[in-house]
C-alpha cells in the first residue's frame, strides 16, 4: 500500500513526521536517542564513574600484523587511549617500517596513511625475519627473529544452515611435526539490489529519466573481519581442525540475497603466538560477566630499543598465507530466506517534489500523469551504501 506525504503524519499528533522520511539514518537515530533518553532518565540514580588515575602511558603503540613471507604484509600501528577519552583508534602515521633478515638485508614497507603500511611478497625468503619501527618521535621498536611458520593448506571453507541462520566453517589439516595453531581472517563480498528497480532520478532540483546504462539497482559491497578467530589441534590425536567456526549470517540478512562470496585467509602460528592471541581474544571479546576471565596484558614480542621500559602492545609472526574463496547464493538458500523490506512506497504529488526528493525519498517511477512513487535512497538507489562496480574475481 502506498503512502501519499500529505498524509505521512505523527500517529496522535497529526503533525508532520519528516523524521520517519530519513530512511536509515532514522533507524539508527531513532535508537541513539532512545538509548538518550534512556541514559537521562537515570542520571539520578546512577554513580558516574571516574577511572582513577594510574601510572600507565595512555600512549602506547600498537602493533598488528603478519610479515608474509608469499604474499603482500600489512602491519596497522596505532596509539592506545585513556579510558577518558572518546573512543576510536589513534593511527600512527609518517612512521619507518622495514622488514630485516638475519642477513642484514632491509626490505621497507610503504605508507600508506590512516597507519597502515603495506609491502609486496619479498620472494619467497625462508630467513628468520624481524619487524622494525622508528616512529616520528625518534623512538625505535623492534620484534624477535623468527623463522617462517609454513603454511598448511585450507582443506574446505564449508557451511551449514543452523537455527535459521547461515554458519560458514573453515576445515584444516598439517602434517606430522606441523604447527597445529591456527588463525583466520576473511573478506566477504556480497551482491545485492535496491528494493525499488528505479527510473527516474533526482538531478539539479529535477525529476529526471534514469540516463541508459546507469545501474543504481545492482550493486556489491565488502567488509572485513574483526574477531580474533583462532583454531587449534593441540590435544588431539592428529592435526585436524574440523568445521571451525569464522562467521554466522542472520536469517534473512542481506548478504545473502543475491549471491554472497567469502575469501578466508589462514595463518599457521607458534604457540607464543597462539597465546597472544588467545589472551587478547578474551580481554576483547570474553569478558563482562563475574565468571569471565581477569583481563591479562599478553606479552608480545616487541621491544622498544631506545626506551627498554616502555610498553609494547602487538605480536608480529612471520609466515605464509593461503586463501580460499567461496560463493553462496540465495538459490542455495531455504525457500523463505527473503530480505525483509522495510521500504515503503510512496506518493509525492506534483508540487511537493522539492520538499520531498533529494535527501530524504528518492524518485521510482510515475504515479499517473503527475505524481511520483519514492521510497528511502537506500531501497531506491544501491549505490547510497555500495557500488555499482562489479568486483574483477565476481562471476
Amino acid at each position: 500500500m502506498a503512502i501519499r506525504c500529505n498524509e505521512f503524519r505523527n500517529p496522535g499528533t497529526g503533525a508532520s513526521n519528516e523524521i520517519n522520511m530519513k530512511g536509515n539514518g532514522f533507524l539508527v537515530l531513532g535508537f541513539l536517542e532512545a538509548a538518550a533518553c534512556l541514559l537521562a532518565g537515570l542520571e539520578g540514580c546512577v554513580t558516574p564513574f571516574n577511572p582513577p588515575p594510574t601510572n600507565n602511558n595512555p600512549d602506547e603503540l600498537v602493533v598488528e600484523g603478519l610479515i608474509n613471507v608469499n604474499g603482500p604484509t600489512t602491519v596497522q600501528l596505532s596509539r592506545t587511549r585513556s579510558l577518558r577519552d572518546s573512543f576510536g583508534i589513534v593511527p600512527e602515521s609518517g612512521a619507518q617500517v622495514s622488514v630485516e633478515d638475519v642477513n642484514g638485508s632491509v626490505y621497507p614497507l610503504f605508507d600508506e596513511g590512516s597507519g597502515n603500511y603495506t609491502m609486496s611478497s619479498p620472494g619467497g625468503i625462508s630467513d628468520s625475519l624481524r619487524l622494525n619501527i622508528i616512529t616520528t618521535d625518534g623512538n625505535q621498536y623492534q620484534s624477535d627473529f623468527q623463522a617462517p611458520v609454513p603454511a598448511t593448506p585450507i582443506d574446505s571453507i564449508s557451511w551449514k544452515i543452523v537455527n535459521g541462520n547461515l554458519q560458514i566453517y573453515a576445515n584444516t589439516h598439517g602434517p606430522e611435526g606441523a604447527t597445529d595453531y591456527y588463525l583466520w581472517r576473511y573478506e566477504e563480498t556480497l551482491q545485492f539490489h535496491s528494493y525499488y528497480k528505479a527510473f527516474f532520478l533526482w538531478q539539479d532540483g529535477q525529476v529526471v529519466p534514469l540516463p541508459p546504462g546507469e545501474d543504481i539497482y545492482t550493486c556489491w559491497k565488502s567488509d572485513y573481519s574483526t574477531n580474533i578467530l583462532l583454531g587449534t589441534s593441540s590435544g588431539l590425536s592428529q592435526n585436524v581442525v574440523d568445521r571451525a567456526p569464522l562467521v554466522t549470517i542472520p536469517d534473512h540478512a542481506q548478504q545473502l540475497s543475491v549471491l554472497y562470496s567469502i575469501l578466508v585467509h589462514q595463518y599457521a602460528l607458534g604457540n607464543q603466538a597462539f597465546q597472544f592471541w588467545t589472551s587478547l581474544r578474551a580481554n576483547t571479546e570474553q569478558l563482562g560477566t563475574i565468571f569471565d576471565p581477569v583481563p591479562s596484558t599478553g606479552q608480545g614480542n616487541l621491544v622498544c630499543v631506545t626506551h627498554p621500559e616502555q610498553k609494547v602492545i602487538g605480536y608480529v609472526s612471520v609466515g605464509s598465507e593461503v586463501d580460499q574463496r567461496i560463493f553462496i547464493s540465495k538459490a542455495q538458500m531455504p525457500m523463505d530466506w527473503n530480505q525483509p523490506p522495510g521500504c515503503p512506497l510512496i506518493v509525492v504529488p506534483d508540487g511537493q517534489f522539492s520538499f520531498y526528493f533529494g535527501p530524504s525519498l528518492l524518485p521510482i517511477t510515475q504515479d499517473g500523469l503527475s505524481s511520483f512513487y519514492g521510497s528511502y535512497p537506500p531501497c531506491v538507489d544501491c549505490t547510497t551504501i555500495g557500488s555499482n562496480v562489479k568486483p574483477s574475481f565476481w562471476p
